[in-house]
């Protein structure tokens, strides 16, 4: 009997690790564009996200000089786009294995290029877990505001698992007139 539990054991923290990763290759980011330059992934398998199941972290490598030139973001198939990064990091340059999960401690403005390790995204990671179907075109998108400064996006990875960055807490109608001015607005 110990020997059967002690393999349920093991399969249940082996299915609760595990996760699904899908990378996107990357390209050229024009040099001071007027417009997004888009990135897409084909996400498939993965279904409906929540609090239960999500995303849990968006990874970018970037090789690019003055990193306060780039705004980033991801938009999901349902339409929803979250701000990762919008021109941090000063003349610093690259993001090496940086990546934006909701557990991190270090807000990506905080952080010191060059990036790399987990930060707190400018916008909450979890507004896209709102019960949409995930499967479907995400694209990372960037923009480099600026002359002179070129950069190329080598790689990034979306991953969804059982640890997702929670979405937001919807706001506390009634308590206050902020929060009921809130929700007249939401509810319009």
């Amino acid at each position: 009997m110990k020997r059967y539990f002690s393999i349920f054991i093991f399969l249940f923290i082996i299915d609760t690790s595990s996760g699904q990763v899908f990378t996107g290759a990357g390209g050229a980011i024009p040099d001071a564009g007027s417009n997004f330059t888009c990135f897409p992934v084909t996400v498939s398998g993965v279904g409906t996200i929540n609090s239960a199941y999500g995303l849990s972290s968006v990874c970018i490598n970037i090789s690019h000089t003055y990193d306060a030139d780039l705004y980033i973001n991801l938009h999901a198939p349902d339409g929803t786009v979250i701000t990762l990064t919008n021109q941090n990091g000063g003349s610093g340059n690259n993001y090496n294995g940086t990546c934006f999960t909701a557990t991190a401690t270090t807000l990506i403005d905080n952080g010191t290029p060059p990036f790399s390790g987990t930060y707190l995204p400018d916008q909450n990671l979890g507004l896209v877990n709102n019960g949409q179907n995930a499967n479907g075109v995400w694209t990372l998108c960037i923009i480099d505001f600026n002359f002179g400064d070129v950069g190329t996006l080598n790689s990034f990875s979306l991953q969804f698992n059982n640890t997702p960055a929670p979405p937001p807490t919807p706001p506390n109608c009634g308590v206050n007139q902020a929060a009921s001015n809130t929700c007249q607005t939401a509810t319009h």
